[in-house]
């Protein structure tokens, strides 16, 4: 399972424990047996890596060499990756999403297990092949505000999983500092480096993008003849972009902007105008940001996934730490309402579930289930 892809997991309406026989696994406790059937294997299947953490560290810090390699047997014959490499995916998924609260701590024995994982799951993130084109610095900027949002959403996007990829690249490089020998090099510091240097290039590329939409944007509001519906979706733009390049103007001493936008020369033509359109037009801005924000937090309501139970349910974290309740899996392209029980070549047009309360009850209630596993593959393009 990799960083890339997240959520390809496996759905179960009844999560059996690991069938292994005591007197196959002479060398395996049966308590480590019922900790890997009740909490190690439904916590990889439902993706719920603070379980998996919480239970698999004391796990493994307790197995010898040989009682690990009968555990990875035991998993392989369930078709799941080893210990290490589950434990090692858990922690980066927490580092991703910035859990820390109530999480163990590795020992330098679990580090050195764990490092090969995570050099694996990290060596292509710094790849410049992955930043898609459009993104990229010196790609011609679009004209139209359709074409500048959806350019500004998958900037979002892709940094989005760089914060999140940064995230995870600083804790491998904080926990190889940990257990490495004298004068060894950190071989996880040309990829934090790497990913600051991408998150910076797309920082300026959203900076270019923004201050050519204020631009079309004051053109549309200075058009008596556009379309309302227009006028809207130009006044959302200019309020959320004025916010964030005044932050920008705010922290950087230079004048001049890195690389100006059509015929402005200077931030201060930039704030000028900005200023202008938020005084002369503040009823038609006002109503944008009320219709758009709503639509925000509607599609959040309705297509965000968690990150426990196959996405229905949040990080138990989230109970304890506020920061935690906000971040979601949101899919890359933002699906279209349609009739969740109206049906397109005998598949439901919805993505996704239906109704998440439904399942959630019938997860909760699971022991009124047949006892048996349904296994349902899903392949989610989500982000973080």
């Amino acid at each position: 399972m990799s960083l890339g892809r997240k959520l390809l997991v496996l759905f179960l309406v009844h999560s059996l424990a690991v069938s292994v026989s005591v007197s196959d696994a002479a060398d395996v406790s049966q308590e480590t047996l019922t900790t890997l059937g009740r909490f190690i294997v439904p916590s990889y299947r439902t993706n719920n890596a603070y379980t998996l953490v919480k239970v698999g560290s004391p796990l493994l810090k307790k197995l010898n060499d040989e009682q690990l390699k009968a555990v990875n047997e035991r998993l392989e014959q369930e078709q799941l990756p080893s210990l290490v490499h589950m434990l090692g995916e858990a922690r980066l998924e927490l580092a991703i999403q910035g859990v820390t609260a109530g999480v163990p701590a590795s020992n330098s024995s679990e580090i050195k297990l764990l490092l090969p994982v995570w050099a694996e799951e990290l060596k292509d993130v710094i790849d410049p092949a992955n930043v898609p084109e459009n993104l990229r610095r010196e790609a011609e900027l679009p004209f139209e505000i359709s074409e500048l949002e959806k350019e500004l959403w998958d900037l979002h996007v892709y940094s989005n999983r760089l914060i999140g990829m940064q995230n995870a690249a600083e804790y491998a490089y904080k926990m190889f500092d940990k257990s490495r020998s004298p004068n060894q090099e950190n071989p996880f510091k040309p990829i934090v480096d790497g990913l600051l240097t991408q998150f910076h290039e797309l920082q300026q590329r959203n900076y270019d993008l923004r201050s050519r939409r204020v631009v079309t944007a004051v053109e549309v509001l200075s058009d008596e003849q556009a379309k309302f519906p227009h006028r809207l979706e130009a006044a959302n733009a200019i309020k959320e972009d004025s916010t964030v390049l005044n932050k920008v103007f705010e922290a950087v001493d230079t004048k001049k902007l890195d690389n100006p936008i059509l015929v402005l020369e200077s931030r201060e033509e930039l704030s000028e105008i900005m200023e202008k359109s938020l005084a002369m037009h503040a009823h038609v801005i006002e109503k944008g940001q009320l219709l758009f924000g709503g639509i925000h937090w509607w599609i959040r309501g309705r297509y965000g996934m968690g990150t426990s139970f196959n996405g229905l349910i949040k990080n138990f974290a989230a109970s304890k730490n506020h920061a935690a309740r906000f971040p979601l899996y949101m899919p890359h392209t933002t699906p279209i309402a349609s009739d969740p029980f109206l049906q397109l070549e005998g598949k439901y047009q919805t993505p996704y579930v239906q109704r998440r309360h439904a399942v959630v009850w019938a997860w909760e209630n699971e022991s009124r289930l047949a006892d048996n596993r349904v296994p349902i593959i899903v392949k989610s393009d989500y982000f973080y």
